[in-house]
């Protein structure tokens, strides 16, 4: 896998528990990994603007059908749970990591297609 990273040169700041965020990141960047094929690309790209932080990782994986992204934040379930190519997950990385970006007062969004990969983008604020 190819990765990518992209962040300003200025630093920016957020207020929040360093394990926490963290566990975030890590969730979502461990579903780049687990649903990007070898030879496939994961982005990472911090920027701020409007007083918020905004990370975006983006994969060349499978991409998430659209009945399935009305449920990828719910506790327990996981995206096509008996295909032996796809690593076992409990499929509480999603719900745990929307709990967390949450109770920060932000939010993730989700961008994806069967075939063309996704994007998740973490909004907090800044300080």
């Amino acid at each position: 896998i190819v990765s990518d990273l992209k962040v300003p040169k200025a630093a920016c700041y957020i207020s929040g528990d360093k394990i926490h965020l963290r566990r975030l990141l890590l969730n979502l960047i461990n579903n780049a990994v687990k649903f990007t094929p070898a030879g496939g690309k994961i982005s990472i790209m911090l920027t701020v603007k409007d007083s918020r932080a905004r990370v975006a990782i983006q994969d060349t994986g499978a991409g998430i059908s659209r009945a399935d992204l009305k449920r990828i934040f719910d506790k327990f379930f996981r995206v096509n749970p008996h295909d032996p190519a796809v690593e076992s997950g409990s499929g509480l990385g999603l719900n745990i990591a929307r709990s967390i970006a949450r109770a920060h007062q932000g939010h993730i969004t989700v961008k994806s297609s069967p075939g063309q990969g996704s994007i998740f983008t973490v909004s907090l604020p800044v300080v």
